[in-house]
């Protein structure tokens, strides 16, 4: 998995509000994508896992979150059954870590047509 780290520069672009993403964003074979979205917030890092699809599909969602900083470290996982309309892009999964200095987390989605990954 990739790390995440918050340097002071990206950290100032995160306090403004914005969305960061790094390889976070992968299609899959099945017409399914998937996207990690990390927001910067007062008490940490804030992330959702996104699923989009261009068919209606139900499926599954595993997100794994990592992470590490001074006051130590430690894992998160989720996961669940969604259902999507043709088009439809649905937050799936939600995770805060506070304090971290080191944030990694991959979402892995399934549908009857396919799979997508994605990592941040």
């Amino acid at each position: 998995m990739k790390s995440f780290a918050i340097l002071p520069a990206l950290a100032a672009v995160a306090a403004a509000g914005a969305v960061l993403m790094m390889d976070g964003a992968e299609a899959g074979t099945s017409g399914v994508s998937c996207e990690i979205r990390a927001t910067k917030s007062n008490a940490g890092v804030d992330l959702e896992a996104v699923v989009t699809s261009a068919k209606a599909t139900t499926g599954t969602y595993k997100l794994m979150v990592s992470h590490s900083g001074v006051g130590g470290a430690s894992d998160i996982e989720q996961a669940g059954d969604f259902t999507l309309e043709a088009g439809e892009t649905a937050v799936v999964g939600e995770a805060s870590v506070g304090g971290a200095d080191v944030v990694r987390a991959k979402l892995s989605v399934s549908t009857a047509a396919g799979s997508a990954n994605c990592r941040l």
